[in-house]
């Protein structure tokens, strides 16, 4: 699979503001379409209505599975995830479901209904993608934010079966707001109760439970800590003089625990908000050949900060 990075500052890039229509617009130049020198991610879009966009991942290694997002609303889209989509519109069990989120995930772009543009940065392989929006800043501003901004993630795990069918899972908000993204959540414990807001499965590792709310965590480094970034030993690290990161793994949050996958190119650092949100690093040791960014990322109304892998080596 190859990752490609897209940006609000790349030549002929669409641009994102708080009006209906800019979401779905700047998914499908992506995912879908391309747009200047950028090469589109690989993704189908098998069905468009006004201001409705469906998206299903590549089907040769990957679930096939995808996204409908309604963007009629001025400063966000709600997405949910379906196991189906046809050319003719037919949606087949989604997730999550309107009784568990109302509203559908909320992809939140703007905190003004207008035409203001805001950064973003998409970083996608044709079996899924992170979308980053800088809400509350100006496109000057771009990456290095100071606060919370928004993650979105849509797209299948790296499963530990890789004949799980169901590993496909949508991150998002669960209302309105910008304030209930909880991306940069982890839970302290692998356990029947370790769920993170907006973290939807299509289902249970059984395949019994239809849209399936689950958890995520990461090394036990940050003893205690449930935002990434926020907590663990001191920058640099004085051992290896760089930054130490920890897988993120996501969990059913079943009776039985199961670990479903990794979340592909994502990693937590053990340090509290090492570096500057927009910095770029390269690994070295077992890392050596990756490229990274760091990115500032909300967990409800508080800052996190994220490692995300832009080099072609997720899987």
């Amino acid at each position: 699979m190859t990752v490609r990075v897209y940006r609000w500052d790349d030549a002929s890039a669409p641009v994102l503001t708080g009006q209906s229509g800019s979401r779905t617009a700047l998914l499908k130049a992506c995912l879908v379409t391309g747009y200047g020198a950028k090469t589109a991610a690989g993704w189908s879009n098998p069905y468009s209505g006004t201001n409705i966009e469906a998206f299903t991942n590549s089907s040769i290694g990957g679930t096939g599975y995808g996204i409908l997002v309604t963007d009629t609303n001025a400063q966000y889209a709600s997405m949910v995830g379906y196991e189906s989509i046809t050319g003719g519109g037919v949606l087949t069990n989604q997730f999550p479901t309107s009784a568990q989120v109302a509203t559908g995930l909320v992809i939140f772009s703007s905190v003004t209904a207008d035409a203001t543009p805001r950064p973003w940065l998409l970083v996608a392989d044709e079996k899924r993608f992170y979308l980053w929006i800088g809400h509350n800043v100006t496109t000057t501003t771009g990456l290095a934010t100071t606060g919370y901004a928004q993650l979105f993630f849509a797209g299948d795990l790296i499963g530990l079966n890789a004949a799980d069918p169901y590993r496909f899972m949508v991150v998002g908000g669960t209302t309105a707001a910008a304030t209930t993204n909880y991306v940069g959540g982890i839970a302290t414990t692998v356990d029947n109760g370790s769920t993170v807001q907006g973290h939807y499965l299509a289902r249970n590792y059984a395949g019994a439970t239809i849209s399936k709310l689950c958890g995520k965590t990461a090394s036990n480094l940050q003893t205690g800590a449930t935002i990434m970034g926020t907590a663990g030993v001191s920058y640099p690290d004085q051992v290896s003089s760089g930054m130490l990161l920890s897988k993120v793994y996501v969990n059913d949050a079943d009776t039985s625990y199961q670990i479903r996958g990794l979340m592909p190119g994502l990693f937590n650092p053990l340090h509290n908000l090492p570096g500057n949100p927009g910095d770029v690093f390269s690994g070295v040791g077992p890392l050596s050949g990756k490229s990274f960014i760091l990115l500032d990322v909300p967990s409800g109304t508080n800052r996190g900060r994220v490692v995300l892998e832009t080099s072609s080596t997720w899987e």
